[in-house]
């Protein structure tokens, strides 16, 4: 992970308290990890599809359910690798409890295409890069949305909606 991108995760991280729980999706540690970027007191869980440094469950994103019991997820240096982008959000929004907080850092289209361990692309390698209007697309049933493009980083922050109940009988919510 490049350190831009590290120092934004770590921005969007710094008012997450104590007792929370944050989901890294690809978090399979080739080159530094958005888990240093914790604050203290979190308890940090890695998802990737294979099983290494900083992977505590290995499943495929796309089809995992974190059944909400998650207050924020990252998905830092991932989606570029992933042929499946909405997948991948589908999966934040079921792993988030309401009002949960995303924080996604991708390669866009000027990024120099490269493997998911960093190298040059081969045989199978997916390359997917993310623009900054795709992402927006993407978030669109989401609150707080804020995608920045940067060079060849797209960046965004997101909150899963909180539910507006309202009493039938009354109309108070």
């Amino acid at each position: 992970m490049h350190d831009r991108a590290l120092c934004f995760i770590a921005r969007e991280l710094a008012a997450v308290g104590r007792g929370s729980r944050v989901l890294e999706i690809g978090a399979y540690n080739v080159n530094g990890s958005a888990r240093e970027a914790s604050p203290p007191g979190v308890t940090w869980v890695g998802l990737d599809l294979r099983p290494g440094p900083g992977v505590d469950i290995v499943a495929d994103a796309c089809g995992y359910d974190g059944g909400g019991q998650y207050d924020v997820v990252v998905c830092a240096e991932t989606m570029e690798h992933c042929a499946d982008h909405a997948g991948i959000i589908e999966s934040a929004w079921r792993a988030l409890r309401p009002g949960g907080l995303l924080i996604v850092t991708a390669a866009n289209p000027l990024r120099q295409p490269h493997n998911d361990d960093g190298g040059p692309l081969g045989i199978g390698d997916t390359w997917n890069p993310v623009g900054g209007s795709e992402l927006e697309a993407l978030l669109c049933d989401w609150r707080d949305v804020c995608v920045t493009v940067v060079g060849d980083d797209t960046y965004a922050v997101a909150r899963r909606p909180v539910p507006v109940y309202r009493d039938a009988t009354s109309g108070i919510a």
